[in-house]
């Protein structure tokens, strides 16, 4: 749709910014809604699905030419079959070689496919994720509680209903969670509006 785009979701806890799935163009996002960009400590991937990813070589490729540059590490967390494939893209536009060097580490970080698991404990604040289900393929929820505000998130992207989210938001603030078709429709790995 003209005004509708693919899934990113921008967390703010503290002086960090958290960026969840990467479509499009999450730099120049983050831009419009006036933050600066170098506060991006880290890149939350849900699952390899093109939606979700695409716009990762977007975020390194902007931060390669960024003023001031980023020198500060980037985090990236994923599934393995989602970080393989963000791995693959950054290779593939030779990210970190000599024909386009980064001022910044790109560090890969594998989610293990186990409910609960606290991914960031930064004093403040604390991700958790948790396996969900879509299909075949390894998708992780996440959850982020803000401890200094007293208020948590969770995020699932593609899913249908399953026990571990059902655990995973339990007691948060704020749930968000994708659905793709409305009314009787059924499209097995998604949620719908109902």
């Amino acid at each position: 749709m003209p005004n509708r785009d693919h899934t990113s979701l921008l967390v703010e806890t503290g002086e960090d910014l958290t960026l969840i799935d990467c479509s499009a163009n999450p730099i120049g996002k983050i831009l419009r809604l006036g933050l600066d960009p170098l506060r991006l400590r880290r890149i939350l991937v849900t699952h390899a699905h093109t939606d979700h990813t695409y716009g990762f070589p977007s975020v390194i490729y902007s931060f390669r030419n960024y003023r001031p540059q980023r020198v500060e590490p980037l985090t990236v967390f994923a599934p393995r079959e989602a970080l393989e494939l963000l791995q693959c893209l950054s290779d593939s536009y030779g990210f970190g070689s000599s024909r386009a060097p980064l001022k910044f580490d790109l560090e890969y970080r594998e989610i293990p496919d186990t409910e609960g698991h606290v991914l960031v404990d930064a004093g403040g604040y604390q991700i958790q994720t948790t396996p969900v289900v879509h299909k075949e393929r390894e998708v992780i929820a996440y959850r982020v509680d803000d401890r200094r505000k007293g208020r948590s998130m969770t995020y699932s992207a593609d899913t249908e209903p399953c026990s571990s989210l059902t655990r995973l938001a339990d007691g948060t603030n704020l749930f968000i969670m994708e659905s793709t078709l409305i009314g009787e429709l059924d499209l097995p790995g998604h949620c719908t509006g109902e």
